[in-house]
């Protein structure tokens, strides 16, 4: 759901360097914060590996099976929430 929506806002799929960016001010935003200096950012690492988990869903499966428009979106949508 949520970390699947947030991949979307930014992009992944399409264009993982801004996915970096992203994760880069996030990174930057927390570490600029009084007490944050030095901690120890676990977020980025969930980030990256629902990025990965996500993109393991195959498309080309989807089109095998038939699936086309607004269905298949549903589909990758659902498939990729799992994953």
């Amino acid at each position: 759901g949520t970390l699947l929506e947030t991949l979307h806002h930014v992009d992944a799929f399409r264009r993982p360097e801004r996915f970096e960016l992203f994760i880069t001010a996030c990174e930057a935003d927390s570490r600029g914060r009084p007490g944050y200096e030095n901690r120890v950012l676990t977020q980025p690492d969930i980030l990256r590996a629902a990025l990965t988990a996500a993109n393991s869903v195959q498309t080309k499966e989807l089109v095998e099976q038939g699936y086309t428009g607004k269905a298949m979106a549903e589909r990758l949508h659902e498939l990729r929430c799992l994953a």
